[in-house]
């Protein structure tokens, strides 16, 4: 839970049991802003192993699931890839510091407030490179291992 900041929704669905229980997240997740975070009690295992997990993985939601004990856990989701990005460079097959300097590039069009989706299969520049810049420009930023690449989103601030 390190990763999350603290949750601006709670959702507790305690006694819901999958379908009913993706329904509810769905009906939080489309009216929560961009980089928002919700946070989920839940005693489903279904729901909690399968049905959430899935649906995360399916949009591309950055989400952590911690048991609580006897039967409880709580998971929290971060509302930041619904959104796939104002802007999308591609830069597969391009490797650091080539993603870099493309990214400043780019970002330097952008009006604060949107979003550049940029995907890598550079494992460099996603972990390192690219989080050092975003850190640096101080702009907010996700990454997420989907498949054999990377999705990066960084919101110019």
């Amino acid at each position: 839970m390190d990763e999350f900041k603290k949750s601006d929704r709670f959702l507790n669905l305690l006694g819901k049991y999958s379908p009913e229980v993706e329904l509810e997240v769905k009906r939080y997740l489309k009216v929560m802003k961009d980089w928002e975070v919700l946070e989920i009690l839940a005693d489903d295992p279904v729901s909690v192993n399968k049905t959430l997990p899935h649906l995360c993985e399916r949009r591309g939601l950055k989400y952590e699931i911690m048991s609580e004990g006897w039967g409880l856990w709580r998971i929290m989701i971060e509302k930041t890839a619904l959104r796939g990005g104002d802007k999308t460079l591609d830069l597969r097959g391009s490797f650091s510091p080539l993603p870099e300097k493309e990214v400043i590039d780019e970002i330097k069009g952008l009006e604060g407030g949107m979003i550049l989706a940029v995907i890598t299969d550079d494992d460099v520049s996603a972990k390192h490179t690219l989080p050092r810049l975003c850190k640096r420009m101080n702009y907010r930023w996700r990454c997420f291992r989907l498949n054999d690449y990377w999705k990066f989103l960084i919101e110019k601030i």
